[in-house]
């Protein structure tokens, strides 16, 4: 499992520190696998408001 968070943070640091975006602007694209091993991607959730929370557990 911590393999997974570290995957994940990996990819969710490159995508950010590779995003341009500015305020009023739209976020960059990307796309995680769920918990329950899904892709999710954030244009899934287009036209939405969302709140993304990253949070760590054991």
């Amino acid at each position: 499992m911590r393999i997974l968070h570290a995957v994940f943070a990996a990819t969710l640091v490159a995508t950010l520190a590779s995003a341009q975006s500015r305020l009023g602007e739209p976020a960059a694209e990307f796309t995680l696998q769920s918990l329950s091993g899904d892709e999710v991607s954030l244009s899934d959730f287009r036209g939405r408001v969302l709140l993304i929370n990253f949070f760590g557990f054991n």
